[in-house]
């Protein structure tokens, strides 16, 4: 979360909030093998509010990596937390969420305030 915070004021955020909570989690394992959730922390409101000009590529940088790892299995056990109206599908925004993006967490549960 520290290159997160670096751009951008992380306070007082939902989303940074669950990400914070779900790290310190009493539950929380750190051996994927026995995750049964896995909660995406990567802020994408943050960053494209806080700097606008290197979101794109930080966030195709973060699903990158994400898409790559074998545990992500197209989302279907996976979590992340936007707190804007952009995380709806109707309302699809290519500089917020690149398409290529948004049609791979399709399956991935998407909490939204």
């Amino acid at each position: 979360m520290s290159k997160w915070s670096k751009i951008c004021d992380t306070r007082n955020t939902a989303d940074i909030d669950m990400i914070n909570q779900a790290m310190n989690h009493h539950l929380r394992t750190l051996d994927p093998r026995e995750a049964q959730l896995f909660i995406i922390p990567i802020p994408v409101y943050q960053s494209f509010k806080c700097d606008p000009e290197g979101h794109t590529l930080r966030i195709e940088r973060a699903f990158s990596k994400l898409f790559r790892s074998k545990w992500f299995n197209n989302g279907k056990n996976h979590l992340m937390n936007g707190h804007h109206w952009r995380f709806s599908g109707w309302c699809a925004d290519e500089h917020f969420l690149p398409t290529k993006i948004w049609n791979r967490i399709q399956e991935m549960v998407i909490l939204t305030r």
